[in-house]
């Protein structure tokens, strides 16, 4: 461990469910801000993240990524599971995942690890590391740990859910997801919910430091069942290379409000209530689509699938009049919401704690009743009509401050204090409960490979890897 000014140096893990282009969330994406920026700084860097693709037997991808402003590198090393459905919330421990990113850790001499997520990795991996002597922090970046889904969206509903956390309530909402779990009575799964949730208990219990987003988020995860810890607001890094450029002129006659939304990895995001007030403007809006969840093009509706996010400033849907967030979540700070911001679009937000507590109705923001069709067509149907509003909207985007900086200087603070507090006293397990655990999921995937697929809730025939 070197020492600079400001500070220590520090060979800092970070561990994540996915890495871009594979993954684009916004976790995702701030976190490979946050390693750029750490090893531009001078801190070493390792990244063990998730992955979507899958390799039987289990094992490990090495790559190396520059950070292209400082021309430092680090490495990246993604975890292949060979179980099937690695994603499902009945799988949030596997024993060999969180074993294989212990190893990776001692074989780079990491000091410190910072959890950004469970998902695909394993609900461990602050325990197992702190029995490692590797002292730990947690950023709960959305709702993993007082939802089984991670986006507390009902499945079928597609409404926010606010219900505290009930395991029996719970493990039957996710059921609604595939695959569905029949040879587990709901019993059965309301205890592996109840244990799950235990066992994210016990990993906040482990780290030394828990950030969250925003103020609005730490106040939503207590009041929905997370266990009662000090919780430290430490926005996510956006990543660089925004900057507000001149708006499109102003649609003059029948030309259309040009509107883009993206960042559209998934139905939770709002694809639907989109696509449905775009159909009832009838061509005064003109909407433009990006991400994995886009669908289709249709009249009034361009669509473009998957993006690089480094081509996002260039990209068609953002040579739009205005950015528009549909997400059906309750969102922790609001990645695509500080994306337009930089860019200088003016702003249609649904209404929720955590882009209220960043945002004011009317400066450079339009605010609509989350998951409201009539009131984003209403406020749609206004932009379009009232030309002079979207020019008033323009003017007052104000750009945040420079709180990248600022951010990363927490940041190494906090890694700092966390060196010095040391790893916490984490009892070793009984010697056979990684062997219980593992043959678990042995027994889950036996289960799932005898199921017929109607009884899962999947299709009839298995898609190709």
């Amino acid at each position: 461990m070197a020492v600079k000014r400001g500070g220590l140096l520090v060979r800092i893990a970070l561990a994540v469910h996915g890495w871009p282009p594979e993954q684009v969330g916004g976790t995702e994406l701030s976190t490979r801000a946050l390693a750029r920026a750490l090893v531009a700084h001078g801190h070493e860097v390792l990244v063990i993240a998730g992955t979507l693709k899958f390799s039987h037997p289990p094992s490990v991808r090495r790559e190396r990524e520059q950070d292209p402003a400082s021309g430092k590198s680090f490495s990246v090393v993604k975890i292949e599971r060979s179980d099937p459905y690695f994603d499902h919330w009945q799988k949030h421990r596997a024993p060999h995942t969180s074993r294989v990113a212990v190893e990776l850790m001692e074989e780079h001499k990491i000091e410190v690890l910072h959890v950004h997520h469970w998902v695909r990795l394993s609900t461990d991996l602050v325990r197992r590391a702190a029995r490692a002597g590797i002292p730990s922090l947690v950023s709960l970046h959305d709702h993993y740990a007082t939802c089984l889904l991670g986006w507390r969206v009902h499945p079928t509903e597609e409404a926010v859910c606010k219900r505290k956390f009930e395991p029996l309530a719970c493990s039957l909402c996710a059921a609604a997801v595939p695959p569905r779990t029949p040879w587990l009575p709901p019993e059965e799964q309301a205890m592996r919910a109840a244990t799950r949730m235990q066992a994210i208990a016990a990993e906040l219990d482990a780290a030394r430091c828990i950030l969250v987003p925003s103020m609005a988020h730490a106040e939503s995860l207590l009041f929905l069942g997370l266990p009662q810890h000090h919780l430290i607001v430490v926005p996510p890094l956006a990543p660089v290379g925004l900057t507000p450029r001149d708006p499109l002129p102003v649609p003059v006659g029948k030309e259309p409000l040009l509107v883009g939304a993206w960042g559209l990895s998934d139905d939770a995001k709002g694809v639907s209530l989109l696509k449905a007030a775009a159909r009832r403007l009838k061509g005064r809006v003109h909407l433009v689509l990006a991400g994995r969840a886009a669908g289709e093009s249709e009249p009034w509706i361009e669509t473009h699938g998957a993006y690089a996010p480094e081509d996002l400033a260039e990209h068609p849907v953002t040579r739009v009049h205005v950015a528009a967030v549909a997400s059906l979540a309750l969102e922790s700070h609001g990645l695509v919401a500080s994306e337009g911001q930089a860019l200088g679009l003016p702003l249609v937000l649904p209404l929720m704690d955590a882009l209220a507590e960043r945002f004011s109705d009317g400066e450079g923001v339009l605010f609509y009743e989350q998951g409201d069709e009539d009131d984003l067509t209403a406020v749609l149907d206004r932009l379009a009509r009232e030309r002079g509003l979207l020019e008033i909207l323009g003017r007052r985007v104000h750009p945040e401050g420079d709180l990248f900086d600022q951010t990363v200087e927490h940041l190494q603070a906090l890694y700092g204090r966390t060196l010095r507090d040391g790893a916490p006293d984490v009892p070793s397990e009984e010697w056979f409960e990684e062997r219980m655990a593992q043959e678990t999921m042995d027994a889950w995937d036996e289960a799932l490979k005898a199921a017929p697929r109607s009884s899962l809730g999947l299709p009839d025939e298995e898609p190709k890897r």
